[in-house]
């Protein structure tokens, strides 16, 4: 692995990209061991070698392409109790090799609300957003990494194969309302760096054709052409980017739900409000 990426950095760093070594390394290790490809025991040795992969492509990198920014990113899960003991298992233990956080983030859990499981059974259209949720997660990781810079790597919202949410909630308005959020944390002194809408285009992985993630939709079972088409969210994107972010006015669709259990207790005890 190890050479493999290191042939990428030497064909790319002319063109100064950020780097990511690992996408989400629990979800390499979570994916082995559902599909038997490394046994309980073998767990530990897995997990040092991932770490011990990402800390020699990253000193590749730097040799290469020196002032270059790489970090390994991680999921966010919105589940009581989990994130600070899967943040342990890597960001924690590379952190001296991140030159800033990358996190991914999705879905929300409330005491109202417990669709996030859906998740499980691969339908993400059906899990209820609460776009001040990326709030939470900000602060969390501000908290738990200071002085690095954060950079979304993901975010996004699933529809069905026809574009439809049961929530009703639509892409244009979740993306508005998110960076409205991101603006937000900025405000509150979390230093967000960037963020990354996921995903330009449906991406279809882990066998999933049903959810779709992309600003742009493509029928990928009956279109051999494979044409994308523009869903509501396209004309958001060139809005907010064009304008920097979402008016000072602006205000979010929905309102932060009652105790978010996304960062416990904290998102629950100091819930972000509306202003």
């Amino acid at each position: 692995m190890v050479a493999f990426a290191s042939r990428v950095v030497d064909r790319y760093a002319w063109a100064d990209p950020l780097w990511i070594t690992f996408n989400e390394p629990t979800e390499y290790v979570r994916r082995e061991l559902q599909y038997g490809g490394v046994s309980p025991q073998n767990l530990g040795r897995m997990v040092d070698g991932i770490v011990a992969a990402h800390r020699a492509v990253y000193r590749h990198i730097h040799r290469v392409q020196p002032g270059a920014e790489v970090s390994s990113n991680f999921a966010y899960y919105p589940i009581a109790g989990l994130q600070p003991w899967l943040e342990s298992i890597f960001p924690q233990r590379m952190r001296d090799t991140l030159d800033f956080v990358g996190v991914d983030h999705y879905y929300s859990f409330s005491v109202t609300d417990a669709s996030v499981a859906y998740g499980a059974l691969g339908e993400f259209w059906k899990s209820s957003q609460a776009p001040e949720s990326i709030y939470y997660v900000l602060r969390h990781v501000a908290g738990q990494f200071p002085g690095k810079p954060i950079r979304v790597i993901e975010n996004g919202l699933a529809t069905d194969p026809a574009g439809r949410r049961p929530d009703g909630y639509r892409r244009s308005d979740h993306l508005r309302d998110t960076v409205y959020w991101l603006q937000r944390a900025k405000q509150d002194g979390i230093p967000v760096k960037s963020y990354n809408y996921w995903s330009l285009t449906d991406n279809y992985e882990w066998g999933d054709f049903d959810s779709r993630f992309g600003l742009f939709t493509v029928d990928v079972r009956r279109d051999p052409s494979l044409t994308r088409r523009p869903t509501d969210g396209v004309a958001a994107y060139r809005e907010i980017t064009r304008a920097g972010g979402v008016p000072a006015d602006y205000r979010p669709t929905r309102m932060p739900v009652p105790c978010s259990l996304v960062d416990v207790p904290d998102s629950c005890a100091d819930p972000a409000v509306v202003r």
